[in-house]
């Protein structure tokens, strides 16, 4: 399978913003099902010096992500600011016994415990929407907030992911990124803390960042 999209992320050595966390509880409508959390361990494959290519293993699949594009640095609102890139993502199941594969060749891969939430939007009549129920969703964008445990640290992160056919995802992206931020403009996101998942684990295993 091939996933194409266009993101930005970043990440935080601090909890979730309060409001944050206020924001992802709330349904796309009154009554409507609140974004569940999703907790799991993902391992990726220690690559130091590089941030254009990431390999993981999540829950009997293989997923291989390349970067494609980088649009550079973006003023997205007025206090924030991130990296926007184009990234193709391949995924396959694996029948590999992912425990058994890790315990041999455990020093090259690292874990990552991930607690998440995720709200998709879509454009429907020139309108951004909250989707309520994203499968089968063919374009859209999906804001997501995640509290990482890697190497006894406790990260936060904030990430855009816009999704679908190559003529829309541009505008889509562009639409919902404003349409959430003019609703978390309590949120400042520096350049400095713009990564890549790749280039975040890079830094760590480089440590060019602090852990």
């Amino acid at each position: 399978m091939v996933y194409p999209t266009l993101e930005v992320r970043w990440f935080l050595r601090e909890p979730i913003p309060e409001g944050l966390e206020q924001y992802f509880q709330q349904g796309p409508q009154p009554g409507a099902i609140v974004p569940t959390v999703e907790a799991r361990q993902d391992w990726y494959l220690r690559l130091t010096q590089q941030d254009d290519l990431g390999i993981k293993l999540r829950e009997g699949k293989v997923e291989i992500k390349k970067r494609v594009g980088d649009r550079g640095f973006c003023q997205l609102s007025d206090q924030v600011a991130g990296r926007v890139e184009d990234w193709v993502k391949w995924s396959f199941s694996s029948e590999v016994e992912v425990q058994a594969f890790l315990e041999e060749a455990m020093e090259e891969w690292m874990a990552v415990q991930k607690t998440r939430r995720q709200k998709t939007y879509q454009m429907l009549s020139g309108k951004v929407t909250e989707v309520i129920d994203p499968a089968g969703i063919a374009s859209g964008c999906t804001l997501e907030v995640a509290t990482l445990e890697i190497q006894n640290q406790t990260w936060f992160s904030l990430g855009f992911e816009a999704f679908g056919e190559c003529d829309r995802r541009t505008e889509v992206f562009d639409r919902v990124v404003q349409y959430a931020l003019a609703r978390l403009n309590f949120l400042s996101l520096p350049i400095e803390q713009s990564f890549s998942y790749p280039r975040w684990l890079s830094a760590i295993l480089t440590s060019q960042i602090e852990i």
